[in-house]
């Protein structure tokens, strides 16, 4: 079934009695698996372009400032509608809400402004060679096939990703 429509933020703060740094957790509605979707594929690259160690947030955030000691997305592919998402280990609890808030425009700045299109062709190279460099045994092997069996019941959908990845444009990520 099809969820009613999100009219606006949800938000939840879990308390944790223990000694911890603040983890943000901060999703979006994803799409399912849809490899011959360009604006899908392109949603997926904005994990690495916004929040990868490559972008000019992490580099800000953990690199330079060190106010944060993990930014990574979470971009995965799922067989049914579901969450995309960033996450974020905070070093002080004080700065959690304004991480918060810049990794939310560092999305959303790709949104209106894209990137440009030597960023996206070495994303996009680095997705397709690490992913290819993720087949060096057979369990891995077995794990890639598997997966993609799981989400679409064939094969066909690996080639079909990654010949919609290279199609991907500046303005599908936008």
């Amino acid at each position: 079934p099809v969820e009613p429509a999100q009219t606006a933020p949800r938000r939840v703060d879990v308390a944790f009695e223990g000694q911890t740094q603040p983890v943000l957790a901060i999703m979006w509605k994803g799409d399912r698996f849809r490899p011959e979707d360009r604006a899908m594929v392109a949603a997926k690259l904005v994990g690495e372009l916004a929040l990868g160690e490559t972008s000019p947030l992490y580099r800000k955030l953990v690199l330079d400032e060190q106010r944060v000691e993990v930014l990574q997305g979470s971009f995965d592919s799922q067989r049914d509608p579901g969450l995309w998402g960033a996450f974020a280990v905070v070093k002080d609890p004080a700065d959690a809400g304004k991480v918060e808030r810049e990794v939310v425009d560092a999305v959303m700045a790709l949104g209106e402004d894209g990137v440009n299109a030597d960023k996206l062709a070495a994303v996009r190279s680095r997705l397709k060679y690490g992913f290819l460099s993720g087949l060096e045994s057979p369990g891995e092997v077995a794990g890639a096939v598997a997966r993609m069996v799981a989400l679409t019941g064939g094969l066909d959908a690996i080639d079909t990703f990654y010949r919609t990845l290279d199609a991907v444009t500046v303005d599908d990520l936008k």
